[in-house]
């Protein structure tokens, strides 16, 4: 739907208002000064007409005369990328760097990398899985890149109490089933996958292979957040699950509490395992970025699609046209004349 409106240039019907206020006012001054001394001054009624049709279209353009069209769709580039981001406890450990000297918690370094993905992908889809104990497919696939966003921001990790043991294969059946059926819907779509994680597998279990995912992902990678040197693992309780952003468990430096090592009896320590990482990145054929002080997720490659196809949403979108160029050409050619007018008219008195 089209419709005709005035939107002021400088952003406030106060500010343009005035500024159109002001020209008036110095148009009308001058007008009555002629008037007066009509007889003693050299302007004609021409050059007065002329400025006042210039005062008028330059006021007419201040107010900003556009056209609104409204849609329910949108373009949308085939190309639809997965992130599957580890919360296990041992992504609260506070020893990961992205791209500062400042340290964080791995979570809060995924998130990061999560922000820096999506903007690799400007107007893709996108889909988010969480894991750790089990795996959950917490956004279906949505163009809507502030919903994967909000998501990235609010992952916590899970409380250390439930958990089993880290297995990095948890994903697996939630990522191959949703890319089946994304690809049966849109065979013609580019599917990446980025999976994020300290690479830490402390099940006894053998870890699947995620070649299987070959079939799909076209690109990506592993991203490895944390050290290895690695950090204590803090006690997360589930009545004070929070985000990495306090390191998981909700207290003070002073009554922080950690895991304890079932063998040493002492803090249990969490090293990141690049090894495992490429691996998984080798598996998907795909590569492998740690993220630290002086690498994020921005250095990674994209892999987009060059084919767009539209999405009809329930989503009103506003797209505002502003038409003051045609009045721009007349206001150009009228200060071209008055120019030209007093030229001519100093032109007589030499």
């Amino acid at each position: 739907m089209t419709n005709f409106r005035f939107t002021p240039i400088f952003g406030s019907w106060w500010v343009s208002l005035l500024v159109c206020a002001v020209l008036l006012a110095a148009f009308g001054t001058g007008l009555a000064f002629f008037l007066r001394s009509r007889a003693t001054n050299d302007a004609t009624s021409v050059d007065w007409t002329r400025r006042g049709a210039l005062t008028a279209l330059i006021c007419i353009a201040i107010i900003g005369p556009s056209v609104v069209t409204t849609t329910t769709s949108q373009a949308v580039n085939r190309t639809d990328v997965f992130f599957a981001v580890d919360v296990t406890g041992s992504m609260a450990v506070s020893d990961a760097q992205y791209g500062s000297s400042a340290t964080t918690t791995r979570l809060d370094a995924a998130k990061k990398a999560v922000s820096d993905i999506v903007s690799l992908y400007s107007g893709a889809s996108y889909a988010g899985v969480s894991f750790g104990t089990g795996a959950s497919l917490d956004v279906p696939l949505t163009p809507d890149a502030h919903a994967i966003s909000t998501w990235a921001t609010n992952l916590a990790a899970e409380p250390t109490g439930v958990s089993s043991g880290s297995s990095l294969d948890a994903p697996l059946d939630t990522l191959l089933r949703t890319m089946q059926q994304t690809h049966e819907e849109h065979p013609d779509d580019t599917i990446v996958m980025y999976f994020i994680s300290d690479g830490e597998e402390t099940s006894t279990s053998t870890r699947r292979t995620f070649s299987s995912l070959r079939a799909f992902v076209q690109g990506g990678g592993a991203v490895g957040t944390g050290s290895v040197a690695g950090g204590k693992v803090p006690l997360i309780e589930a009545s004070t699950k929070s985000t990495a952003s306090n390191s998981g468990a909700g207290s003070s430096a002073q009554t922080q509490q950690w895991v304890t090592d079932p063998d040493t009896k002492k803090p249990a320590v969490s090293k990141l395992d690049p090894d495992n990482l490429k691996d998984i990145a080798d598996e998907m054929s795909t590569s492998y970025l740690h993220v630290d002080a002086t690498h994020t997720a921005r250095a990674l490659k994209a892999t987009v699609s060059r084919q767009y196809s539209m999405l009809s949403t329930n989503k009103v979108r506003t797209h505002i046209t502003s038409f003051v160029w045609p009045l721009g050409i007349a206001i150009f050619a009228l200060v071209l004349w008055e120019f030209a007018s007093a030229v001519a008219r100093q032109r007589r008195y030499l």
